[in-house]
């Protein structure tokens, strides 16, 4: 840390270059407070993290100061994330995130308000139900797999089970669910085609949403009415393949 360095450096000079020591480390101070009390108060959790491989505690620490100083929502924040870490990497980086935002926040001199503080804990909570959707997807991913080889079906190369979370947390962030907002879903996918393939797919779905976390969700009624549209959505695609005779 250059503040730190600076300190050692006041300690162990005199004179003039003393004096110039001393106006950088006011300059960092008054310009840079908050990342400097940032990064002293997670310095642990950064080296303790950067030995699994997440990056250098310098990485770890400009990752904090970026997301306590800048924050997003958490759906934002998980994109932003997913695109640097994979799958697994993602729970530690989550970890990372509770333990440093904790660290911060039982400190004497917090580097934001403890209520911000309190708020990016329940954002990253989020983060970890968001989580729970791929994991949900990944448990599913191999009865996926065997239902389309039971109906004679070919399995998309982008039908993963990172794809389905994704797109299943997109669906929870638009204000209206519809059907065919859900239907939109089969084209992307590679689907639509095959409405065998779309009711094993929405059928997987409309089971996340009895098996996924709370926090996912603006309230109960409208974890309800999503449920109540896939219900829909799956009875008019089984009617369609009675029909079809498939």
């Amino acid at each position: 840390l250059a503040d730190d360095a600076l300190d050692f450096l006041l300690q162990t000079t005199k004179g003039k270059l003393a004096e110039k020591v001393n106006q950088a480390k006011t300059y960092l101070n008054e310009n840079f407070k908050r990342e400097i009390i940032a990064g002293r108060n997670i310095n642990f959790q950064a080296l303790t993290f950067s030995k699994v491989g997440l990056g250098s505690p310098t990485a770890l620490r400009d990752m904090y100061r970026d997301i306590t100083g800048s924050p997003r929502t958490p759906h934002n924040l998980f994109d932003e994330l997913s695109m640097k870490f994979n799958y697994d990497n993602m729970k530690v980086v989550i970890r990372f995130l509770l333990h440093s935002l904790g660290s911060d926040l039982k400190s004497k001199g917090p580097s934001i308000t403890r209520p911000e503080l309190t708020r990016l804990i329940e954002d990253t909570q989020i983060l970890q139900s968001i989580l729970g959707v791929y994991r949900f997807f990944l448990s599913r991913q191999a009865l996926i797999n065997s239902q389309f080889d039971h109906y004679g079906l070919i399995l998309p190369q982008k039908l993963n089970f990172e794809i389905l979370a994704k797109l299943f947390v997109n669906i929870l962030k638009e204000r209206y669910v519809t059907t065919d907002k859900i239907l939109l879903l089969s084209k992307y996918l590679g689907i639509s085609q095959e409405i065998a393939a779309q009711i094993i797919i929405f059928t997987q779905m409309k089971d996340a949403l009895r098996n996924t976390s709370n926090r996912l969700y603006k309230s109960d009624k409208q974890r309800q009415e999503v449920l109540d549209t896939f219900i829909e959505t799956l009875e008019d695609l089984e009617e369609q393949l009675e029909e079809s005779g498939e």
